[in-house]
């Protein structure tokens, strides 16, 4: 079931970091359809250089791919990570990348190909995180789709409710 906006809600903000201008646009379509202005980045760099200024303004979420020519989506979370502890990211790759050092600091891990159903419950999900505190009491928060979503370390508090 789709819950779309209400006309009269705040939206609220994501950040979308990916080279790939068709997954840009599909995010932000569908963070429309579940009530979430975004914001577009190409390039982890420039998403850096924001994040590590005065402007910044902390999303609900950022959406980041892992491989980009520029900087693997870890390592760019990892370093926002230092100057925002408390930002959720999604994390969306073509495998699963549970290995990676700093697998642990996403709130959600998406493989692809992700369903709409997938997108619908992320989110669900960040609407919930929002709602419930800030990121590092719900680290690893995957839907219950385990066959498309990865694992890491732990699972979320509210993973019963999703």
């Amino acid at each position: 079931m789709i819950h779309a906006k209400n006309p009269g809600s705040a939206e609220k903000m994501i950040h979308i970091v990916d080279d790939d201008e068709l997954i840009l646009a599909v995010i932000s379509e569908l963070g429309k359809t579940f009530g979430f202005q975004s914001r577009r980045f190409r390039n982890p760099l420039d998403y850096l250089a924001l994040a590590g200024s005065s402007a910044y303004k902390s999303p609900a979420a950022v959406f980041c791919d892992v491989v980009m020519p520029e900087m693997n989506g870890f390592d760019m979370m990892h370093q926002v990570h230092e100057l925002h502890p408390n930002i959720r990211f999604v994390m969306i790759s073509g495998k699963s990348q549970s290995a990676h050092p700093y697998c642990s600091e996403a709130c959600i891990f998406l493989v692809k190909p992700i369903s709409f159903g997938q997108m619908e419950k992320t989110f669900q999900h960040l609407r919930t995180c929002n709602e419930c505190g800030p990121a590092a009491t719900l680290v690893n928060a995957w839907p219950d789709n385990r066959d498309h979503f990865a694992t890491c370390k732990q699972k979320c508090p509210f993973d019963s409710e999703i």
